[in-house]
């Protein structure tokens, strides 16, 4: 069944009633629409992630009713919360006790402060914490997502802007997730937070058994890419690790935005991200490093010098036969990522020596210069 819906609040609530009841295949008029972008969002990727248990519950979050129910559930998943209503420096108007305890800290105090206010008393009292309450530069519309370590914690917060049904941001909802453990056991990455090597196949083979078994279609296409970015090691030797590790974190954040549910990102190296991906063509892959590119050399370094990167890319086409078999599809992506992987190094040091953006590959097509 495709139900098409209008794009309005009353649409928006029977897309929250069907995702709740298990529907999964429905798309709005004007599917383009940012607001079509941002409610497959919610609907999707974030009910996926666990932020929730319920999109009903969530989208009525986006509208701040119902708030003790979301802190009781959000509470239940050991995650923090903190809604600022009003776009820009809004308020503190809701949160809830988990995120009390993430930040060992009662939040009565600041309540009804705006943004500005709470890191003015933080410049004076703990200035370390003036990252977890402030905006990043490049939110607007879009989830982002960012990592921070606080001690011995490693703390994951995703920020969502809360969108009316006239497709103006009247706020914010932060959510903070405690994520020491997978850190500590090499499933996330202790500077981005990034998923590790490890899990690339793990993660993926569930996405595209999920796909199969509810579409039945069938995965098509891998690719894999080798990023680097520039001039590293001179940066490193003139300005320290902490200067490294910070743009990072920086181009981690950056490369979630560019991110869906059939990649993942993972960082390598001093200097170095990789890409998995899955159903991603030549065109697709060429368009993502492009939109890559665009976003990450808006990043400027700490010596005043813009951030550049240059990546090679390899796509692989299956058979169908190859993942038809649930019980071996983590074994199967593994060893056919790592041959992709290879081509793709083998295109970026094509790159390299041609001192071009990046390099794609195809069995069809060879090198094409990107």
């Amino acid at each position: 069944m495709i139900v098409v819906l209008q794009r309005s609040a009353t649409g928006a609530q029977v897309a929250a009633d069907l995702a709740s009841l298990g529907v999964r295949h429905f798309r709005f008029e004007e599917e383009d629409s940012d607001w079509n972008r941002y409610l497959f969002q919610v609907v999707d990727a974030h009910r996926r992630q666990g932020i929730i248990q319920s999109t009903h519950e969530y989208l009525e979050s986006l509208h701040v009713v119902q708030m003790e129910r979301t802190r009781s559930v959000l509470d239940s998943l050991q995650m923090g919360l903190m809604v600022i209503e009003g776009a820009g420096d809004g308020q503190l108007m809701h949160y809830n006790h988990r995120l009390e305890l993430l930040l060992n800290r009662e939040l009565d105090v600041w309540h009804g402060w705006s943004l500005s206010q709470i890191q003015r008393h933080l410049k004076q009292e703990e200035p370390s914490e003036l990252a977890l309450f402030s905006l990043p530069m490049q939110i607007s519309d879009e989830t982002v997502s960012d990592f921070y370590r606080r001690g011995p914690l490693y703390l994951e917060r995703t920020i969502l802007p809360l969108i009316s049904a006239t497709e103006v941001v009247t706020g914010y909802l932060f959510v903070f997730k405690d994520v020491t453990f997978e850190v500590s056991s090499d499933r996330l990455d202790s500077v981005t937070g990034l998923p590790t090597n490890s899990e690339v196949a793990r993660i993926l083979s569930r996405r595209v058994a999920w796909t199969l078994r509810h579409s039945g279609i069938p995965c098509r296409h891998i690719s894999a890419a080798h990023l680097r970015l520039a001039d590293m090691d001179s940066y490193r030797e003139h300005q320290g690790q902490a200067a490294v590790d910070q743009v990072l974190i920086q181009a981690a954040s950056h490369l979630r935005l560019c991110s869906s549910d059939s990649m993942v990102i993972v960082r390598s190296g001093l200097s170095d991200f990789l890409i998995y991906a899955v159903d991603h063509t030549m065109d697709q892959c060429s368009r993502k490093h492009r939109e890559i590119q665009e976003r990450l050399e808006t990043l400027v370094r700490k010596d005043g010098k813009p951030l550049q990167l240059q990546g090679g890319w390899a796509v692989r086409s299956l058979l169908e036969s190859d993942f038809s078999d649930p019980a071996r599809m983590e074994d199967g992506l593994r060893r056919a990522f790592k041959d992709t992987l290879r081509t793709a190094e083998k295109a970026l040091q094509r790159a390299l020596l041609d001192k071009s953006r990046g390099m794609l590959y195809s069995a069809e097509e060879g090198f094409i210069p990107l």
